[in-house]
């Protein structure tokens, strides 16, 4: 899940928007969600980095991080979770 969108696995495009948004494109849709805060961590990421927050069976998109910034935070879950991080590729194109 990126937002109210559901999702298959497949390749999506990931995208700063200069809104305080990240877009998601991908599998014939867009989804665009609010960045609620940054985020910082001590070992800057070297590729694209989505992290989901795993309740049940749900797989919810909560954070984004970019080639050495700082993170995007565009989902908090209250409720008990789990993580999972996938690694995606260098960006061709980022819009800031």
């Amino acid at each position: 899940m990126a937002g109210d969108q559901a999702y298959t696995a497949g390749k999506y495009a990931v995208e700063i928007l200069p809104n305080n948004k990240i877009k998601i494109s991908g599998g014939g849709k867009d989804a665009a969600m609010i960045v609620l805060t940054r985020v910082g961590r001590q070992n800057p990421v070297e590729d694209l980095e989505l992290v989901f927050d795993k309740v049940g069976d749900k797989y919810l998109l909560s954070e984004v991080w970019y080639l050495g910034e700082d993170g995007y935070l565009v989902l908090a879950t209250e409720q008990a979770h789990g993580q999972v991080i996938f690694h995606g590729v260098k960006p061709k194109k980022m819009t800031c």
